[in-house]
């Protein structure tokens, strides 16, 4: 068996395992034997575990090091792992929404209502990462048919290679009596090139289809991730606005928690009723406030935020930055804290 047959064949393996126990019912992605429905797939958010899929990526993209993959099977894998990342992205993200509105409950009102709408955000950045994964999965389906029509016409160009390379030995060799055989070859060759005629043509305009129908689909995909991810961005911005530098007091209550319900609100109703080329977020100042669009992330996505449990990420650390010179070091008192927290938190940001 080749290696990059036999690799594929272990990740297949690790996954029909991994389904034929009670593991999977454990595992986001994963259908159990024992319950093949597609409602719980779906509320399962697919039907393959995310890591065993990238476990599968790396051992087939391990495989092709070794063997003369073609360049389309190649571009076709690479893609994967494209969308594979955009999934990554909407995990990461998802997870840090939970974690930032987490954090936020047990602040001052402020920056609870803050991080409250902060984390919706972030939640949908990740759910628009996660709809390009499929997006960009599904890109690739014209090249998978692309693959498919030249897998089943190569055992007649194997047959035609075959009979040019018998033709270029005996030309070579030029051997006596040869001449009879030789006639016989070109012959037929001359026959399998006009048979398999038809066949190449077709391949080549199946080219020409899959690479426009497959760059279509998935620049689609990216234009629309991009635009809903620039209205998302700009709903952020009276968000974090409405953060007041000071803590809030008696004589001086909090008041940003109608802006950032009507940001919340505006960003939704513009996803809902996105169009494409839409970016222009308009907010929907002197709206309904009471409306189920407004209420708090927890209360929204508490189905969802119940689903995110902290695991080991399979996004690859940040390399550290390389120093460039000495570390500021704030100034410390006697006691060996800090002159100014707000120095200490500069430094801090400067070396980010």
């Amino acid at each position: 068996m080749p290696v990059s047959g036999f690799l594929s064949s272990i990740a297949d393996k690790a996954q029909n395992a991994i389904n034929q126990t009670p593991l999977a019912g454990h595992i986001p992605g994963t259908t159990p034997a024992t319950d093949p429905s597609p409602s719980h797939t779906s509320s399962q958010g697919g039907h393959r575990s995310f890591t065993l899929e990238t476990l599968q990526y790396q051992i087939r993209s391990l495989g092709q090091q070794y063997t003369s993959t073609s360049p389309l099977q190649r571009i076709i894998t690479l893609e994967k792992g494209v969308a594979l990342d955009f999934d990554a992205l909407a995990r990461d993200g998802k997870s840090q929404s939970k974690e930032l509105y987490t954090w936020g409950q047990d602040e001052e009102p402020d920056l609870k209502d803050v991080t409250d709408r902060l984390a919706f955000l972030n939640f949908v950045q990740g759910s628009l990462s996660a709809a390009l994964a499929v997006g960009l999965d599904g890109a690739r389906s014209p090249l998978k048919a692309l693959r498919a029509a030249e897998g089943a016409i190569a055992p007649k160009r194997n047959i035609r290679a075959g009979l040019r390379n018998q033709i270029g030995r005996l030309e070579h060799n030029q051997e006596k009596g040869g001449e009879r055989r030789l006639a016989e070859l070109r012959e037929q060759l001359s026959r399998a090139e006009r048979n398999d005629e038809q066949l190449e043509k077709e391949i080549e305009l199946l080219k020409r289809k899959a690479i426009r129908e497959s760059e279509q689909k998935k620049w689609a995909a990216i234009r629309e991730y991009g635009e809903k991810l620039v209205l998302v961005s700009q709903a952020a911005i009276p968000i974090i606005g409405a953060l007041p530098t000071l803590p809030p007091n008696s004589a001086n209550p909090y008041a940003g928690a109608d802006v950032t319900a009507t940001a919340r609100v505006s960003l939704q109703h513009a996803l809902d009723n996105y169009r494409l080329g839409e970016v222009a977020l308009h907010l929907e100042t002197g709206g309904d406030l009471s409306r189920s669009d407004t209420r708090s992330f927890g209360e929204s996505h508490a189905s969802e935020l119940s689903c995110l449990h902290p695991g080991l990420s399979v996004t690859p650390p940040i390399p550290e930055a390389v120093e460039k010179g000495p570390a500021v070091t704030p100034s410390m008192g006697d006691t060996g804290v800090p002159d100014s927290l707000e120095e200490l938190y500069e430094t801090g940001t400067r070396q980010e």
